[in-house]
């Protein structure tokens, strides 16, 4: 089918706790109006705007600068590729760091972006769209496999989607027609359990347990209602989760496509969680399909993970690529 009015291209500014990203895609408005996003380019940088966030409660020069450079970088990727619709977005360490209007007006001034800080709820809102909306009968078939694994499923039955970022972790349930039915935050994510509780060395028994008698505290209230709420299947997002996929696959290096719609079984995760609890931050670098600067943060993500699949008793979950950046640009428009 080809598209009948010319091509608009829209673009989305993720700046997270660990992680600033960007998503350039085109819409394209084909025969009978119906919409179809192709991206164009997704960017990655590790960041790290929230680095001891939780002992000094504000965003340090060090961090903006690095998170402002990239920026810049995207920026000029914007022009080059003529967008002529974009959004920037923060999330937990611009919700909390004491200096966040600083580090805005910083932002604005030196690159002239205007960054938008979202609450807990939208951040759940935009990641819900941004997978969802990719989970149509055509996508599944070929990837997902949503509706075609399960007989008689609907537009109209729940699913959970599971963010975990670095700062904090969303819970949201609806169904492919985009139903909300319950958003959650959990106020802990991969960068700040990890910084709380792990340091560059081999984990001990110790804080291994501490920390995962932390995270179940902090989750409890949360994990009811999602049961209470009820889904039917998971789908998760963010770094932790494809880092996860890449090391179940083995992958040399991010493949986009391939770990897209990847199934992450629990027995998996496990065994990959003791693997990367029985070295220290330098050797679990070299571990295949795990990008190292994620080295030092994989281990309390993934305990995140795990405790959640274990209080839901979900055996399996999808893994989606789309996430807050497509939930962004869909916003646009």
């Amino acid at each position: 089918m080809q598209p009948f009015l010319p091509a608009l291209r829209l673009a989305a500014i993720d700046i997270g706790t660990n992680s600033t990203r960007l998503l350039i895609s085109e819409l394209l408005n084909m025969a009978g109006n119906e919409l179809k996003f192709f991206p164009v380019t997704r960017e990655m940088k590790i960041t790290r705007l929230g680095r001891d966030l939780g002992v000094t409660g504000m965003i340090s020069p060090e961090g903006a600068q690095r998170t402002v450079t990239v920026l810049d970088s995207y920026l000029e990727l914007i022009r080059n590729h003529d967008v002529k619709k974009y959004r920037a977005v923060g999330t937990k360490v611009l919700r909390v760091a004491s200096n966040s209007r600083w580090f805005t007006d910083h932002v604005e001034k030196l690159t002239g972006l205007k960054v938008e800080v979202i609450s807990s709820r939208m951040e759940a809102l935009l990641s819900f769209h941004g997978a969802a909306r990719t989970l149509t009968a055509e996508t599944v078939d070929g990837t997902f496999g949503l509706l075609k694994e399960a007989p008689g499923n609907s537009r109209k039955q729940n699913i959970l989607v599971l963010d975990i970022g670095g700062g904090s972790t969303e819970f949201v349930t609806g169904n492919l027609s985009g139903e909300i039915s319950l958003i959650e935050s959990a106020e802990i994510g991969s960068v700040s359990i990890s910084e709380m509780f792990l340091d560059s060395r081999i984990p001990d028994i110790h804080s291994i347990s501490r920390m995962n008698d932390f995270i179940e505290k902090k989750l409890a209230g949360i994990l009811k209602k999602v049961i209470s709420a009820g889904f039917s299947r998971m789908i998760g997002l963010a770094g932790t989760v494809s880092s996860l996929a890449s090391v179940d696959m083995g992958l040399e290096k991010y493949e986009m496509e391939r770990i897209n719609g990847h199934l992450l079984k629990i027995e998996n995760i496990k065994r990959i969680h003791e693997k990367f609890c029985s070295v220290n931050t330098e050797e679990r670098k070299r571990i295949k399909g795990l990008d190292p600067e994620r080295a030092d943060i994989i281990i309390g993500g993934t305990a995140i993970l795990v405790k959640i699949m274990e209080c839901f008793q979900v055996e399996e979950l999808t893994v989606s690529e789309n996430d807050i950046l497509d939930g962004i640009i869909y916003s646009l428009i």
